[in-house]
């Protein structure tokens, strides 16, 4: 992390992007302090409890375990020292308009088998098709989203360049999974995630294929006890670094 300017930083927003800076802004030597307006912390991740019942309000699965693992290991520590993790199985149900539904397992090979059963030779393709989602995911993590780049000149430099040539998937994902998969019902299941980034099949450039290899090759999770046991997990970490996440009483 960069030496920092300010030894007092405001914070507005507890979600899990304002509850994770000021764990690292803490660390790093600031007074940190965040400001969150409801009563409750975690932005759209929230949590309702009645006598027998807890319920999440917003996203209800763990996706890129990578990502939240390489959070807690900057501060010598594990998810599992928070919360257990169970990986899904079948990732999820897939229902479509005409009451036809089908159970995307977590194996590759079911996950081919179901593919054939709805396209001869769909298997195939779906195995091509997670190949280039895998490659565009790779190029785009560790060349663009994790290295850090303060400067200008750190985005001139040539491994981004390169990065740039290597996510060159041209058109949109309707146009792109079309080359894959013909029938509708297949096409589907691989662009879903696209609600994830407020897209649409038809204006979503197909470099987005990369979210095929979230859940197709990283795989579904969910922390036992909700997502909720995450928010606490990462506030936790938070508070034991110093940050103040003062909260409006109910």
């Amino acid at each position: 992390m960069p030496e920092l300017t300010a030894d007092s930083i405001a914070i507005v927003g507890a979600g899990f992007g304002g509850l994770s800076a000021a764990a690292h802004l803490a660390a790093a030597g600031a007074d940190v302090t965040v400001c969150e307006r409801r009563p409750q912390i975690g932005g759209v991740a929230g949590r309702l409890e009645g006598e027998r019942f807890r319920f999440d309000t917003g996203p209800s699965w763990y996706l890129m375990p990578g990502l939240f693992d390489r959070f807690f290991q900057t501060f010598d520590q594990d998810p599992s020292d928070y919360y257990d993790l169970e990986r899904l199985d079948p990732n999820y149900r897939v229902f479509w308009t005409d009451g036809d539904r089908a159970d995307v397992p977590a194996a590759p090979d079911e996950t081919r088998a179901l593919f054939d059963s709805y396209q001869a030779g769909a298997g195939d393709a779906l195995e091509r098709y997670l190949a280039d989602a895998r490659e565009a995911y790779d190029a785009s993590m560790h060349r663009v989203v994790l290295p850090n780049r303060t400067r200008f000149r750190d985005y001139l430099s040539t491994d981004l360049l390169r990065s740039v040539r290597d996510l060159s998937l041209l058109g949109t994902m309707d146009e792109h999974v079309a080359d894959y998969f013909e029938h509708p019902k297949l096409r589907q299941p691989v662009q879903y995630t696209l609600v994830f980034l407020g897209g649409a099949p038809h204006n979503t450039p197909a470099l987005y294929t990369l979210m095929s290899h979230v859940d197709y090759g990283l795989g579904v999770y969910y922390p036992q006890g909700g997502l909720y046991e995450v928010v606490d997990a990462v506030a936790t970490v938070a508070r034991e670094h110093g940050v103040s996440i003062p909260v409006v009483p109910q």
